[in-house]
């Protein structure tokens, strides 16, 4: 097994797709009126029905879980839809003989494996953690840590995080090397390639 690391956000590097929030947010307004959580928009108060559905606590039987799993037929559709990176399937071939690749993702896990099957690199990562491991939990960053903690033998300081701008101060606040993809020296897969080799 590898002794080094390598994580990738999924989304907008190894696979692009659309993502409506507006659809989504339909989805989720006209999920709440039909069950009557609410009648009319000013019954939102104000934030977003994805906001009003996370915070709301007066779910009636499994009417949360119903929510949830429409949400993630929604968010799979979209991820299905997605194309994968050309460059991707021989990049990912080069670096997992050098190391254990990650993805950490924003969608739902029920996609995930077809997703990155169908843009030809199913075979090449090691681990996946799903958007619903880690993006409604308090601690920022999380994701890094599940990967780090599947991989045990994989010293801290030999992980490589490839993502978005936004994610630079989760890699920092675990000592995580971060490229920053996108930035005008790492703006395709093979410049991540090369950098890490």
């Amino acid at each position: 097994m590898a002794d080094k690391g390598l994580i990738f956000d999924l989304e907008d590097i190894l696979i692009s797709y659309t993502y409506d929030k507006s659809e989504e947010s339909s989805l989720i307004f006209d999920f709440l009126r039909e069950r009557k959580y609410i009648f009319h928009e000013d019954d939102l108060k104000g934030v977003s029905p994805q906001v009003f559905a996370e915070n709301f606590t007066a779910w009636r039987g499994s009417d949360y879980e119903i929510l949830l799993n429409e949400i993630g037929k929604f968010q799979r559709r979209a991820l299905l839809s997605g194309k994968g990176d050309l460059e991707a399937p021989g990049v990912l071939q080069v670096l997992s003989a050098k190391y254990s690749i990650a993805v950490i993702a924003r969608s739902r896990g029920d996609g995930i494996v077809k997703a990155l099957s169908n843009a030809g690199i199913r075979g090449f990562i090691n681990y996946i953690v799903p958007g619903e491991s880690w993006l409604n939990e308090p601690k920022d960053g999380i994701a890094l840590d599940l990967v780090m903690a599947k991989f045990p033998n994989i010293a801290p300081d030999k992980w490589y995080y490839v993502g978005h701008p936004e994610h630079e101060k989760w890699a920092k606040e675990r000592n995580i090397v971060f490229l920053c993809y996108g930035a005008s020296n790492l703006s395709t897969l093979e410049d991540v390639m090369e950098e890490l080799m």
